[in-house]
């Protein structure tokens, strides 16, 4: 199991050496079906970025914040398994819009839940196994106030949503297997 975990933290051509070498060992051989999901998570990755490839880098944080919206972007950190963005301040209510970036090789997501419920979110989402990835590892849990899709490398989306009535910590964090624990950050609602 730590074998396939590790390894889907790795490039994928590096994840699949690590993998297929730990499971030359007969003691793995009873772990097969995490194999079998480590491998699947590693072909699904898109293969290796080249190095001539330019990354651009832009703002992330509070992009623009009118009466009526505010403008979040936030990206995922390459080769980091962080969030660029661990803390954002919104008012209760209010209109926002996220512009979720994923420039890292391993697919994310990053979902918003309730104060408190970001490792139990998480481990629903750990339970889903190779099914996960049809359900872009979001559980079906009340905890859940909004989710972004799981987006491969370069990939962007746009989450329109109103920030929660109630003043609060929401931690948003990504639910793909593993990442929760460092894949975290917090929207801090106030009045």
């Amino acid at each position: 199991m730590t074998a396939a975990v590790t390894a889907s933290y790795l490039p994928r051509r590096a994840g699949l050496e690590v993998l297929e070498a730990s499971e030359q060992k007969d003691i793995n051989k009873l772990y097969s079906q995490t194999y079998d999901f480590a491998r699947d998570v590693l072909n699904r990755m898109p293969a290796e970025l080249s190095v001539k490839e330019k990354k651009i880098v832009q703002k992330s944080g509070i992009i623009s914040d009118t009466k009526v919206l505010t403008t979040i972007r936030i990206a995922t950190l390459v080769e980091k398994m962080k969030y660029d963005t661990p803390s954002i301040t919104v008012k209760a209510g209010k209109k926002i819009r996220l512009v979720f970036a994923n420039p890292d090789a391993m697919p994310h997501n990053i979902i918003l839940v309730n104060p408190g419920k970001a490792d139990a979110v998480a481990m629903e989402a750990l339970n889903l196994g190779a099914n996960g990835f049809d359900l872009a590892f979001i559980p079906p849990s009340k905890d859940i106030i909004w989710a972004s899709k799981l987006l491969n490398s370069g990939e962007e989306e746009v989450v329109n949503f109103k920030a929660p009535a109630k003043p609060g910590d929401y931690p948003y964090v990504c639910t793909f297997p593993g990442h929760h624990i460092l894949m975290r950050g917090n929207l801090q609602v106030v009045k």
